[in-house]
């Protein structure tokens, strides 16, 4: 059976990321203005997972806002680096700058 990691992150406007909801087996830390690891707990996994994310924006830090019209398909969420233990990751926004935003990303492998 493969393992998996997978999780919704509220990081909007800076400061420590909130987890909205999970598989319960990461930590997530800030390291600057759109810089995040994700740590994997409890040996997760033995090599490197496959591993994909996604930034949400909808302008404010609501997941929920079916309103507003998004932000710009150049906003963006990027790996940085990636390990069995951690990954790192970069959100930005349309310009290219790093930014804080809300990212939603899974994890899957051995």
């Amino acid at each position: 059976m493969k393992a998996v990691a997978w999780g919704s992150v509220t990081t909007y406007g800076g400061g420590t990321p909130k987890i909205e909801s999970s598989s319960g087996n990461f930590e997530v830390t800030r390291l600057g203005k759109g810089l995040y690891t994700i740590y994997f707990t409890s040996a997760t996994f033995t090599k490197i997972p496959a591993f994909v994310v996604t930034q949400q924006f909808s302008g404010s830090s609501t997941w929920g806002d079916f309103s507003s019209a998004g932000g710009d398909t150049k906003d963006n969420a990027v790996i940085v680096a990636l390990s069995s233990t951690q990954a790192k990751i970069k959100t930005g926004e349309q310009g290219g700058n790093a930014s804080d935003r809300n990212f939603s990303f899974i994890a899957i492998g051995d």
